[in-house]
């Protein structure tokens, strides 16, 4: 039952007498350092957190409920991802003709039964990267391990082939800062978004313009299929159209592939006591580690949506709060995950977690992740191929995740076979 009661010494005893000028850096913060420990606290005692700058919902019925009410609650990456792409994406749009329109067209774009092979390209190149760092039996996930397989990724699959692979990534990191942090409106963010995405786009068009020119690639990837797919009656993508949804699916793929990857390996380490180098062997049994670990500790602990209208979240219950127009929201999908009223146990690691838990870890209802196949099989079998090497988790700094000044993970070292 919700209390309206705080815990001596705990976040949200140190929240209220912050005051409203320190109250939202404390939970930024605490999002950083403290997230599931802050989020178990509000699930008991404030699950819907009214601040100065934003509401925080934690409950899991009522992050579905946000998820799912599109019509009230609206995506908020706009204007970031405009000024990065230099135009409307759909992503930032809800219910109008792009969002409709283009959603249905790169569902089909981003096939289904690509999934096979895009794991089986994944498994080689997570391989490859493991085998240049067999010989010093060490390898840092996010830099030199995951964002590598991600990256070739890109060049073979997504259509970036003849682009610098250094250039995509030093690109991505400032827009999706932007995007997903920027609370603010922080004008520094914005210019360096501006910037990334001036180059980023840049680049997409002059592979545009070369594939029209008539240069070919071994394989058909997502570009070829967005400037030869005809669906007639209008509905075709233009090539500028082509680029701008080619940039977003670049943006959410590379930072949050390589940052989630990277959470759930260190996750994984801390639980020597499972079979990991066994169930690795066969990807069906290795899986549902994966989500489990991730579930633990997601890099995407929240996302944002702003109110269309007035809006009473859990109308009839003790916790109803009603959100005016125009406010900022924070769903926490972490949170969500480890909500006891639908997880049994939800510190503990354990394999027997309802399946809908997990689609969590690509958004719900109408914005929900629309290359997730893509990321959840380069993610999963390079994470696989990884625990067939036997990693272990360093003693000291060295072994544990350093972060940017964006929050997103930059390092993390861990040693391969026997120690």
């Amino acid at each position: 039952m919700t209390t309206t009661e705080t815990i001596a010494g705990g976040y949200l005893e140190q929240y209220d007498a912050a005051g409203p000028m320190g109250q939202v850096e404390l939970l930024q913060k605490w999002f950083l350092s403290d997230s599931q420990e802050l989020f178990a606290e509000l699930r008991a005692h404030r699950p819907i957190l009214v601040t100065p700058a934003f509401t925080l919902v934690t409950r899991y019925a009522d992050v579905t409920e946000v998820l799912l009410r599109h019509e009230i609650f609206n995506v908020r990456y706009d204007p970031a991802l405009a000024t990065a792409l230099g135009g409307r994406h759909m992503l930032a749009t809800d219910g109008d003709v792009i969002n409709w329109r283009e959603r249905g067209l790169m569902q089909v774009m981003l096939a289904p039964e690509d999934l096979a092979r895009l794991r089986e390209v994944a498994g080689r190149f997570a391989a490859e990267a493991l085998d240049e760092a067999w010989p010093t039996r060490r390898i840092d996930i996010a830099s030199g391990f995951v964002r590598k397989v991600i990256i070739r990724m890109c060049l073979e699959y997504l259509g970036f082939r003849g682009a610098d692979p250094n250039d995509l990534s030093a690109w991505v990191r400032p827009i999706l800062a932007d995007m997903v942090t920027n609370f603010s409106n922080d004008s520094e963010m914005r210019k360096a978004t501006e910037h990334a995405g001036g180059e980023l786009m840049g680049c997409i068009r002059d592979l545009v313009a070369q594939r029209r020119a008539g240069v070919t690639v071994p394989h058909r990837d997502l570009l070829t299929r967005l400037q030869s797919t005809s669906i007639g009656s209008g509905l075709d993508m233009d090539d500028e159209r082509a680029a701008i949804n080619l940039g977003g699916i670049l943006l959410g793929f590379v930072e949050n592939g390589m940052s989630s990857a990277t959470q759930l390996v260190e996750q994984l380490l801390r639980h020597p006591e499972l079979p990991l180098q066994d169930v690795a062997q066969d990807p069906k049994q290795f899986d549902p580690y994966v989500w489990e670990a991730l579930r633990l500790n997601p890099f995407f602990k929240m996302v944002s949506r702003v109110t269309r209208n007035e809006y009473t979240v859990a109308a009839g219950t003790s916790r109803g709060t009603t959100i005016p127009e125009g406010t900022l929201v924070l769903v926490a999908l972490e949170s969500a995950m480890s909500d006891e009223d639908h997880v049994s146990e939800p510190a503990a690691f354990r394999l027997d977690r309802p399946p809908h838990i997990y689609k969590l870890h690509f958004g719900l209802g109408h914005h929900d992740c629309v290359g997730g196949g893509l990321g959840a099989a380069t993610v999963a079998e390079s994470v696989r191929q990884l625990f067939l090497r036997d990693p272990w988790p360093l003693p000291g700094p060295e072994g544990q995740i350093v972060r940017g000044p964006e929050g997103f993970p930059r390092h993390l070292v861990v040693g391969l076979g026997d120690h």
